[in-house]
């Protein structure tokens, strides 16, 4: 009787737990399908890789989020965990406004700290203060810190501080029942990823164009938020729960419509991806879905001028004492598709300076943390909008740039109290950018070994035989090239044996004559030249400068005032003499190589890279020597970028089972970041992440289109070498025939 007892119980129980998991294994796949919570850090939305620290009486942080559609704004909260200075005044504050309401103030004596003085504040984000037709939401957080009574002394405590830390974090909450109606809203909606639907192999010539392209244009216009990209084939895989809650594009070869939409499945053809896809041509949608091309197309002006509000900034104010700091973050593509430097034109105002007023006031900036430009402010240019011209080297610029306008006010210490009138300096969200346009197009990358290329088109060479997962790295290598230009550049897709002439064949260049070259470089070195005393007054007329005593300041102003002359007669020099002839060399097409080769290097190319014996072998291509040599234990990827040729190439390969050593990579490659980071010609993806190393490049291989002036790029090959020998020797007797002229005479 006992044992039927205890056999009954433990068969309830039995039965019991098993109902419990599969409940539990309903409600989490209910969950999984139907996902209504995402949590992004900062780190996550902005990239930010290290805490946050302000500093100052009334220092800023300004961060923009994607006004995203399909999120329930009434629960989506802002928690923000910040460390505060621990001899701050309890009366500071810190504010949070949006969208320039303020939504958020609290006295730090009101704020409940953690060990460490560390608080946790839970904001929530007030659906009011959004502007519905705006796709930036602006959050800035505001404190004001001070000690004593007197800033000045605050400030040169340096104690007046907060950190946000990185950890902070949103959480969205989003709409169960929201289902986009229109495109526009199936690429707004929040998402954490898009699955790309492929049709069975093989795959078209046209499928592929489709889906390198709307890979690369999903990317960019999400490149402000976390976001994955999945790429099936229909239909088997789509049965996988995990496919089925995502947004799904399928990709059609042909279609009476060019494009449909049935909730969260978008269905595309060929055209009309490239009508979405479009940044400069015109295109009507009918009401067959069918894409009808407008004849008009936006031409592109030769001067091209971005205003602060085109990149999503309006204006704003400095206020306060010591040093006050606004940043601003831009994408060069943005801005220009050249590597050329950009102009500033600058709209600013400031209040009036006390009378008799003794202390230091200026206005400063610096383009990612590198000062370009510094100016004392007085009485005279107060109360008025006057522009600033600043000049940013195209060396100072990233593809991703943080620009700072800074204000620096330290009056007497009778003007240093709270109460008393702040500095307050006006930024028009009229200034601009201005570059000249160029007729020769250049591929930007991020990468810094290639941060550059003047090239107008990718090739890209896959194997004869490639699954999808070969295909994702493919788009994921180019789509981290196309992230940063600012047009799409035009691909062209090679499969399997290629003919080597049409791959590694230079391209023709074109010689012109430029009759304004001289005059040009007169004007530049000119308005350097007159820009260099100004540099020099404002540097010894500042406070740093004037506290020094007089051995101090001797040798300060010998060097401040000799550098800069000496810099510019050694440029103006030095360019000269490498264009010496007024000429100019233009390619008429050039092409970036992207070849993708698991497991296998062809044997058509000379990379630094070879596996020999189960081990990878990095030799040195100046000195032909061994530089590297490990052992291949483990699958690994690799990316490698080298010169062949004369022709840039990116190549792709791996080591070890391809399955593994492909996931190896899709783990750790990010195409808004990676290259952001990476300094190396050589990538290793491997189990632990990244490893990056330099390998030096022979001249056979390097670049020849860099700044080694027109006759350098002369001599690169023989006729152009023949050519430039015709045109020094004509130079030559030209002033042989003046010289014995002028001496008969």
């Amino acid at each position: 009787m006992e044992q039927k007892f205890s056999t009954s119980c433990f068969l309830n129980i039995f039965l019991r737990i098993g109902l419990f998991w599969f409940f539990l294994l309903i409600a989490h796949s209910a969950f999984a399908q139907m996902p209504n919570t995402l949590v992004w850090n900062l780190t996550d939305l902005f990239g930010q890789e290290n805490d946050i620290r302000l500093e100052g009486y009334k220092p800023t942080y300004v961060l923009f989020l994607p006004n995203l559609k399909g999120v329930n704004w009434k629960e989506t909260r802002l928690a923000l965990k910040i460390l505060f200075s621990e001899v701050l005044n309890p009366e500071s504050q810190i504010s949070l406004l949006i969208n320039d309401q303020l939504v958020y103030t609290k006295l730090l004596k009101d704020i409940q700290l953690q060990p460490g003085q560390v608080a946790s504040l839970d904001i929530p984000i007030p659906e009011t203060a959004l502007k519905i037709n705006n796709q930036l939401i602006k959050i800035e957080i505001q404190p004001t810190l001070f000690i004593t009574n007197n800033l000045c002394k605050d400030l040169a405590s340096a104690n007046l501080w907060i950190i946000i830390k990185k950890e902070s974090f949103i959480t969205f909450k989003m709409k169960t029942d929201w289902v986009p109606q229109t495109i526009d809203d199936f690429l707004q909606s929040i998402k954490e990823t898009i699955t790309i639907v492929l049709p069975h192999q093989p795959w078209s010539d046209q499928i592929l164009q489709s889906y390198f392209t709307l890979y690369a244009f999903l990317h960019k216009i999400h490149r402000e938020q976390p976001f994955q990209i999945q790429t099936i084939i229909a239909p088997s895989q789509l049965t996988s729960p995990d496919s089925m809650k995502h947004y799904q594009i399928f990709l059609l070869e042909n279609s009476s419509s060019d494009y449909q939409m049935y909730g969260k499945k978008l269905f595309l053809t060929y055209e009309g991806i490239k009508a979405i896809t479009a940044r400069y041509q015109k295109f009507l949608i009918g009401k067959s879905g069918k894409i009808f091309y407008s004849n008009n197309e936006k031409t592109l002006p030769q001067i091209n001028k971005i205003t602060f509000f085109d990149l999503g900034y309006s204006s704003f104010k400095l206020i306060g004492f010591g040093n006050m700091e606004k940043n601003l973050r831009f994408y060069y593509s943005d801005i220009s598709n050249q590597p050329v430097p950009l102009t500033l034109r600058l709209f600013f105002s400031h209040t009036p300076l006390p009378s008799n007023f003794e202390g230091e006031a200026l206005i400063k900036l610096s383009i990612n943390s590198l000062p370009v430009y510094s100016q004392l402010l007085d009485t005279k240019s107060s109360g008025q909008l006057f522009p600033i011209d600043i000049n940013l080297p195209f060396q100072f610029l990233k593809p991703v740039n943080t620009l700072t306008l800074g204000l620096s006010y330290f009056p007497g210490e009778e003007n240093c109290r709270p109460g008393k009138m702040p500095l307050e300096g006006f930024f028009s969200e009229d200034s601009y950018f201005q570059v000249e346009r160029s007729n020769h197009p250049a591929i930007l990358s991020s990468w810094k070994t290639m941060s550059a290329l003047s090239c107008n088109k990718i090739k890209i060479v896959l194997p004869s035989q490639f699954d999808e997962n070969t295909l994702q790295i493919a788009a994921e290598i180019l789509s981290s090239i196309q992230l940063y230009n600012s047009q799409y550049i035009p691909l062209e897709i090679i499969f399997g044996e290629i003919d080597l002439n049409n791959l590694f064949t230079q391209s023709k260049t074109e010689i012109e004559w430029n009759p304004d070259y001289y005059s040009e470089m007169w004007n530049d070195y000119w308005a350097k030249f007159l820009h260099i005393p100004k540099m020099i007054k404002n540097v010894l007329s500042s406070s740093d400068y004037l506290h020094r005593n007089i051995l101090q300041k001797i040798p300060i102003a010998i060097h401040t005032i000799t550098l800069p002359f000496g810099q510019l007669v050694y440029q103006s020099f030095t360019s000269f003499l490498s264009h010496l002839i007024p000429i100019q060399i233009n390619q008429q097409s050039s092409h970036l190589l992207i070849i993708v080769s698991p497991e296998v290097i062809p044997n058509y190319l000379l990379p630094p890279v070879s596996f020999e014996s189960g081990q990878m072998i990095l030799k040195d291509t100046f000195q032909n020597k061994v530089k590297l040599s490990t052992s291949l234990n483990e699958p690994m990827s690799y990316l490698v970028f080298f010169y062949q040729n004369h022709i840039p190439v990116i190549l792709f390969t791996s080591s070890g089972q391809k399955s593994i050593a492909s996931s190896t990579f899709k783990k750790f490659f990010n195409p808004k970041t990676t290259f952001l980071h990476i300094s190396g010609n050589l990538i290793i993806f491997e189990k632990n992440g990244i490893v990056d190393t330099i390998f030096s490049e022979n001249s056979q291989n390097g670049n020849q289109n860099n700044s080694e002036g027109y006759l350098c790029q002369l001599i690169s090959n023989t006729n152009e070498r023949t050519f430039s020998i015709i045109i020094l020797g004509i130079i030559i007797a030209l002033v042989i025939i003046f010289y014995y002229q002028k001496r008969t005479s």
